[in-house]
């Protein structure tokens, strides 16, 4: 008996002990203990559990701006940014889909009394529909995606909870958050911030060259040949994306939160490629529904811009001939960096409009113009041609 008893207390107090541990350290952002200097500062593991660290921080805090989106906003539109009065906070997770995120955003403004301001980035990608799907009676599909909307938000549980602190997983993640304190490492800030040290480490060891073809190379292998569009064109409206996006449109203006609402910039080797693969003209069609929907909305609460065009930004020469120097703007085809994201919320947030940078899509002029960019695209064909043979890749 007195050895089980003695069994038991020492696996109660290593349980203890552990859980302490990985408090304390806290290598997933939970930000729920101190923070030391050289021990637990930095949060190299963070990003591997971003998707139930955030959301317990969302629910714990009332930030007056929250960021809603994926990869590119989280290590793109930094939230303590001076522009962004109050508390800010980016929620915006790798890889998260479009009903998440507008979830997220729903959730915001039924939970958050101090919430003032909700900006979300949208991408094209995220409102392509398969073949089966465009096929499908429209009734049927708006059904569908009813349902994935209604099941779609994120929430940390209690057993979430738990892994953080009992998991042997999370012990490895303590020691390596405390071996890693003084390595150039991507880390989630209090805000939600990814601070892409990653890319730093990757473009001075490899250079630029492997993050465009890896990249480029993940586009293809998810759009090549599958025939995704944004629309059936015999449908009556623009969709069930589209009207998802009206419901938040509504619900930020019934509780007179200011919703700031952008596409994406992507560099022009990511535009170049969508018209090799044939994605060209939907994407055009796409922003000039978006520009349709949106002056089609009541005015006043929200605004709409457009940061996808060809401009003095987003053409930025990659310049493979220095691989190893960083770009300005960009990671690679799809993250900007957050010197871009910044001159993105100076425009946003101020009102000096970057008509370099950005399109208001709630005026009447903004479906001409977005078509301009069709032209400027050709216009730098042969860039792109040089681009691809430095690369090593083939005609798609």
């Amino acid at each position: 008996m007195n050895y089980l008893k003695t069994l038991f207390i020492s696996c109660i107090s290593a349980l203890v002990l552990a859980a302490g541990f990985n408090w304390f350290v806290d290598p997933y952002a939970m930000y729920w203990s101190p923070l030391v200097d050289g021990l637990n500062q930095l949060k190299p593991e963070a990003g591997n559990r971003s998707r139930t660290s955030k959301p317990y921080v969302l629910s714990k805090i009332t930030p007056n701006t929250v960021i809603v989106g994926n990869s590119r906003v989280e290590m793109g539109l930094n939230p303590s940014n001076a522009l962004l009065k109050g508390s800010a906070f980016n929620s915006a997770l790798p890889g998260i889909g479009y009903n998440q995120q507008i979830a997220s955003a729903l959730h915001q403004i039924d939970t958050n009394p101090e919430l003032k301001h909700i900006i979300l980035s949208l991408d094209y990608l995220d409102f392509l529909y398969s073949p089966s799907e465009l096929n499908t009676n429209f009734t049927e599909l708006n059904t569908v995606y009813k349902q994935r909307q209604s099941k779609s938000n994120l929430h940390t549980s209690s057993a979430d909870i738990a892994k953080m602190l009992f998991s042997l997983d999370t012990i490895f993640s303590s020691v390596s958050t405390i071996a890693k304190q003084n390595s150039v490492a991507s880390s989630l800030t209090p805000q939600g911030f990814n601070t892409a040290q990653t890319f730093v480490t990757t473009v001075k060891h490899e250079g630029k060259g492997p993050l465009f073809k890896q990249k480029l190379g993940s586009i293809v292998k998810r759009i090549k040949n599958k025939e995704l569009r944004h629309i059936n064109m015999q449908w009556k409206t623009f969709g069930p994306k589209f009207a998802y996006l009206e419901t938040l449109i509504k619900s930020a203006n019934a509780k007179n939160i200011s919703l700031t609402i952008f596409i994406n910039p992507y560099h022009i080797s990511y535009l170049h490629l969508l018209d090799e693969l044939g994605y060209w003209d939907d994407f055009i069609l796409w922003k000039t529904h978006l520009a349709e929907f949106f002056q089609a909305q009541p005015t006043g609460g929200f605004t709409a811009w457009d940061f996808s065009g060809i401009n003095k930004y987003t053409a930025e020469p990659i310049g493979l001939r220095e691989p190893t120097a960083e770009m300005q703007w960009f990671w690679e085809p799809a993250h900007y960096k957050a010197s871009l994201g910044d001159v993105m919320l100076t425009s946003l947030l101020t009102n000096t409009k970057n008509d370099a940078l950005m399109l208001d899509l709630t005026l009447p002029s903004a479906q001409s113009q977005i078509q301009l960019d069709t032209q400027r695209l050709k216009q730098a064909k042969s860039e792109w041609i040089a681009v691809k043979s430095a690369l090593g890749l083939s005609t798609f």
